[in-house]
């Protein structure tokens, strides 16, 4: 039990380092990582701040994979959600129509309690 609690904090540390790399390729590693993730039922909440340091960049990919994310755990962690509308609102006025329409669906995703 033990062993299987402490390769699970590895795990964790390693996709937090690959979230937070300054290198784009490694972050969309570490996002394609965390979608499978929850794509298993496997509650990655945890991850959020990690996760939304990365709405600011300007890879369409990781973007798209960083609003994937929010809409799913939006709902878990709506005042965390609520603290990033300031980057949504952003992206609305962003020249791909594709940003502003993703950037879109995050903000009505978001429910107020």
């Amino acid at each position: 039990m033990q062993k299987q609690l402490q390769q699970i904090a590895e795990e964790t540390r390693a996709l937090n380092e690959k979230l937070r790399d300054s290198n784009t390729r490694t972050k969309l590693e570490g996002l394609k990582q965390l979608i499978a993730m929850m794509s298993t039922g496997r509650d990655v909440s945890h991850f959020f701040p990690s996760v939304v340091v990365n709405i600011v960049t300007e890879s369409f990919e990781v973007k798209a994979l960083v609003y994937m994310f929010l809409v799913r755990t939006a709902e878990q962690k709506p005042d965390e959600a609520l603290l990033s509308i300031n980057s949504f609102q952003k992206d609305l006025a962003h020249q791909n129509a594709r940003v502003r329409a993703a950037a879109l669906r995050v903000m009505s995703s978001i429910r107020r309690s």
